[in-house]
């Protein structure tokens, strides 16, 4: 459990404010689907969030938040069962705005967090909009790793580490359904029909002969609109030196490349594009004969 309490300094040669983290950088958490709406007669206030993802990889991230009238920005390590590092601090609203609007753009995911008692515990319950309409997850703080936990009536299945509903993995296959003109599987319900349903299409895509990427130039850089999201390709500076770039669905920088490095960086990282793709298609595919 976070106990969230930010310092502000002032350094000795800067009137700059400075922020401290004020509490264990450490999440020790739970996520949960609800089964039904018993929770709202116990909710006791309710905030709008607003979330940026700035980067991903390797199940790390960075992160920008607007809840209600306060900014922060968290940085996330790997988890380990339940526990995961996190350090976050407050920043100022107009700046988390720009990040918002500059870096995150069009990946803002919006929710309404209810703050909902029950048994001693104080459960978040999230209700989304946007593009992830429909998904509500409840999650809670614990202190430490083992404590035993009361679970509500209205709690449904435990979700806690589970890929199936990351938010960049459910905002990438609510955005291929909104390209295709399908409602987005959102929610795993866990039926049988629904698993033999998967393992089929798994089966399918593994007799399906190797893929043809077919790269879209658009200006100065280059798109490819694959089953299971978008890659771009597009140049980039860093540290003052020229790079090609490859990302997925606009989160994740999967790939840099210097100008200089090869002879032909762009066809360098469609090449790796391919076999990012490839081994995404793989991970979906052992997700799915793992439900």
């Amino acid at each position: 459990m976070k106990t969230s309490k930010y310092v502000c300094v002032v350094g000795k040669n800067s009137d700059r404010p400075k922020l401290q983290l004020g509490h264990v950088p450490v999440e020790i958490e739970r996520k949960f689907l609800v089964a039904n709406d018993g929770w709202r007669q116990s909710a006791v206030r309710s905030v709008d969030i607003r979330d940026g993802l700035i980067a991903a990889y390797k199940d790390r991230k960075v992160r920008v938040r607007i809840a209600g009238d306060i900014a922060t920005v968290a940085i996330k390590g790997p988890r380990i069962g339940i526990v995961r590092p996190e350090f976050e601090y407050e920043i100022p609203i107009a700046d988390a705005e720009r990040m918002l609007s500059t870096i995150c753009r069009d990946d803002t995911l919006q929710k309404q967090r209810f703050f909902v008692e029950n048994a001693e515990a104080t459960w978040h319950v999230d209700v989304y909009s946007g593009i992830l309409q429909g998904v509500v997850i409840a999650e809670v703080e614990l202190p430490h790793a083992t404590q035993e936990l009361t679970l509500p009536r209205w709690i449904g299945k435990e979700i806690t580490g589970d890929s199936f509903y990351k938010k960049i993995n459910m905002r990438a296959r609510a955005l291929k359904a909104h390209r295709l003109g399908l409602s987005p599987e959102l929610r795993d319900d866990g039926g049988e029909a629904n698993i033999t349903h998967r393992l089929k299409e798994a089966k399918s895509e593994e007799e399906k002969p190797p893929l043809e990427m077919e790269w879209r130039r658009d200006g100065s850089s280059w798109l490819w609109h694959s089953a299971e999201g978008e890659f771009v390709i597009a140049p980039a500076e860093i540290g003052g030196a020229a790079y090609f770039q490859l990302t997925y669905e606009g989160w994740t920088t999967l790939e840099q490349i210097g100008i200089n490095d090869c002879d032909d960086p762009v066809d360098e990282l469609k090449q790796r594009a391919q076999r990012h793709f490839a081994r995404l298609v793989e991970e979906i595919r052992k997700a799915n004969h793992a439900r």
